[in-house]
């Protein structure tokens, strides 16, 4: 691989996860928290990934796997909906 200017560039090794491999084996098997943090800012966009996705698929003629994703997008909305009051100060993205 050669850089811009003649010189060779660096290679930068990348390893493969164990779970890509040859699937998950018991020593690599992910443990999952009982919970998760996420800023307003990842939810949101978490959330305005799983609609755009959801109707990408709907375009495409892959009306279950939207399904599957309006199912997600609901659940996620679900969670993130305080009954209440908002602090005017964490509106702000």
């Amino acid at each position: 691989m050669r850089a811009a200017h003649g010189r060779r560039a660096s290679a930068i090794p990348i390893q493969a996860h164990p779970m890509t491999r040859a699937g998950p084996s018991r020593e690599s098997a992910a443990r999952f928290a009982t919970a998760i943090v996420l800023t307003k800012r990842e939810a949101f966009e978490m959330c305005e990934a799983i609609a755009e996705s959801e109707r990408v698929l709907l375009r495409s003629g892959h009306a279950p796997e939207a399904a599957r994703l309006a199912a997600i997008f609901e659940l996620v909305e679900s969670r993130l909906v305080s009954d209440g009051p908002v602090d005017s100060r964490s509106v702000d993205l």
